[in-house]
């Protein structure tokens, strides 16, 4: 924080020393203070998708998901849909029990082609929360090739997969984790597999 105010003390322009500043206090639980940076810079360079994708998160996180939405809305007319920024929007949906709006996001999210592993397993709940067992079952055939890949994110994958019937798919998950054990709330969750 103290190097960010130094930069912006010599230059008030400085919109990366503000971007960091805004993420510094949003680390802090400063919402308030991390929304008014946020909101700051998309006034300055209303243009800027990651400054309407970075108050949208902040807001979410003040749980003001009305606003959120609008902000991450303000950034997908701005430019292109990536998937990370239909993952924040499903987030909200979902924050706000929206659940099929949640699910189209997700699904547009995965229709970038993405394999991140926090879209496709939150993809596959809620299309498996909505009755869409095929889809849930289809989103996690290729879990394994799955970037970013948690331990958590197994833990669920195996959930789900023996949920759905699959209980040789979650097979793979189940041996992993039991080779390298999950800590905290991922290891409850595996004994209950």
């Amino acid at each position: 924080e103290a190097k960010c105010l130094r930069a912006l003390n010599a230059n008030r322009d400085h919109s990366d020393a503000w971007i960091v500043l805004g993420m510094v206090l949003q680390a802090q639980q400063r919402h308030d203070d991390a929304i008014r940076i946020f909101n700051a810079l998309t006034l300055r360079q209303p243009q800027v998708v990651n400054h309407w994708s970075n108050l949208g998160a902040a807001l979410r996180t003040a749980k003001r998901y009305d606003q959120a939405a609008d902000a991450y809305r303000r950034a997908l007319e701005l430019g292109p849909a990536s998937a990370q920024l239909l993952y924040n929007i499903a987030l909200v949906h979902m924050d706000r029990y929206d659940y099929p709006s949640a699910y189209e996001a997700l699904a547009q999210a995965v229709g970038t082609g993405s394999t991140d592993a926090w879209i496709r397993c939150t993809f596959a709940q809620c299309s498996y929360d909505l009755g869409d067992v095929e889809t849930a079952q289809c989103s996690l055939e290729r879990w394994t090739e799955f970037q970013g890949l948690t331990n958590e994110n197994m833990v669920q994958i195996a959930s789900l997969l023996i949920t759905l019937g699959k209980p040789d798919s979650a097979a793979p998950a189940v041996e992993r984790l039991t080779r390298d054990p999950p800590d905290g709330g991922a290891g409850l969750a595996l004994a209950n597999i």
